[in-house]
């Protein structure tokens, strides 16, 4: 199935950050699940070392924005905003794993006792599977990719400016011909710190978004388009199987909200908007020069990928709303009057919504992100 695919990419992604000290979950391959690493002490002190340590870099690039003169704000900026917000999933994750770890086995399990019992081709045929696999795993290796590369080009711009804001180097005294020795050590010692942070911080952020979120996602909306297909096929009825698996996805969309609508997911979604306005406006902007530093070079790239993302988290999760509620709405025309039981259970279904906050998100949210996000490009450009 769509997620058991995406298994390899995800334990590949876990042994990473282990190899990084912090030990997170793991997955036991006898009993098909994930399950939390027990937390010693190290390991704890450990996993709020990353939060913190981003949140120190919050604070020395609020106070480069604010009180210092001699630095590009731009660049401290967008690195001020990323981990404000990245942050919130990071410390959420790394803090209270067990429920992630229970969304990923739900959706295991669900796979494989779950998707049988729809008694239909579809979800056994290689074409229709082959698809979806394809989309969970570039998700997968995009977030592994990301996760890799991302940290080892900010270590290298901290180690080709040891003193450039936010990063902490710039709380040190400055790096250059007459500096002792003493303080180069401390520069370097800090810096592969903070580089540890940072590998630790990307690592768990892309699990979190790209295999976790995305892949439950779409994994679930290919459950819901082969269920359409399926009361297609039977058109003329409804079974009881049917609809148990409706209520299946639907506790497994539940158990993802549970997980991802108070903070992670309204964390992510800020992320992606306000680094994608302020990455597109200092790309187009006429008064910004891209060459400036070497830093602003990831201006471009943070912008497409953060559209990428917007784009493509919207696309599925509105999917999976308009596909569900096609379902119910063929599932109340054809059930039949006498089977009263059925009938009430069919009527007590509801759309699948992932929501965030207060809010959900339906077909239409990307059209609304994307315009938001030009409307607020364009005016920062106007007040250029």
């Amino acid at each position: 199935m769509a997620f058991h695919s995406v298994l390899p990419i995800v334990n590949l992604q876990v042994k990473f950050l282990s190899k990084f000290g912090v030990q997170l979950i793991h997955f036991n391959p006898k009993k098909n699940q994930f399950a939390s690493t027990s937390s010693t002490f190290r390991n704890q002190i450990k996993k709020w070392i990353v939060p913190i340590t981003v949140w120190i870099i919050f604070l020395n690039g609020c106070h480069a924005i604010f009180f210092r003169e001699d630095v590009s704000k731009k660049f401290v900026e967008l690195f001020t905003l990323a981990a404000a917000t990245g942050n919130v999933a990071v410390w959420k994750v790394l803090g209270h794993p067990d429920p992630f770890v229970s969304c990923m086995n739900m959706m295991l399990d669900f796979e494989k006792n779950g998707t049988h019992r729809l008694g239909f081709l579809l979800l056994h045929d290689d074409v229709f599977l082959s698809s979806w696999k394809l989309g969970v795993r570039v998700c997968g290796w995009s977030a592994l990719s990301i996760s890799a590369f991302v940290p080892f080009g900010m270590m290298l711009i901290c180690f080709y400016d040891p003193s450039l804001p936010p990063f902490l180097g710039s709380v040190l005294p400055l790096w250059n011909e007459h500096t002792n020795l003493a303080t180069k050590f401390v520069h370097i010692a800090v810096n592969l710190w903070q580089t540890w942070a940072i590998y630790c911080f990307g690592f768990t952020f892309c699990l979190t978004v790209g295999q976790i979120l995305f892949g439950t996602l779409l994994s679930v909306t290919m459950n819901i388009t082969a269920l359409i297909r399926s009361l297609k096929h039977h058109a003329t009825k409804i079974t009881i199987v049917q609809v148990n698996f409706f209520q299946q996805v639907e506790i497994l969309v539940s158990h993802l909200n549970l997980c991802f609508r108070p903070a992670v997911l309204p964390g992510i979604l800020l992320y992606a908007v306000s680094v994608n306005i302020f990455c597109i406006y200092l790309t187009v902007s006429t008064k910004f020069d891209i060459q400036e530093h070497v830093g602003n070079a990831i201006f471009p790239f943070m912008a497409i990928e953060t559209a990428v993302a917007l784009l493509g988290f919207g696309l599925v999760a509105g999917l999976a709303n308009k596909r569900s509620t096609a379902c119910t709405q063929n599932m109340k025309r054809t059930v039949t009057r006498t089977d009263v039981v059925l009938k009430k259970i069919v009527n007590g279904l509801a759309p699948i919504k992932v929501r965030f906050g207060n809010n959900f998100i339906e077909v239409t949210t990307p059209l609304v992100t994307t315009a938001f996000c030009a409307k607020s490009t364009v005016r920062l450009l106007l007040l250029d």
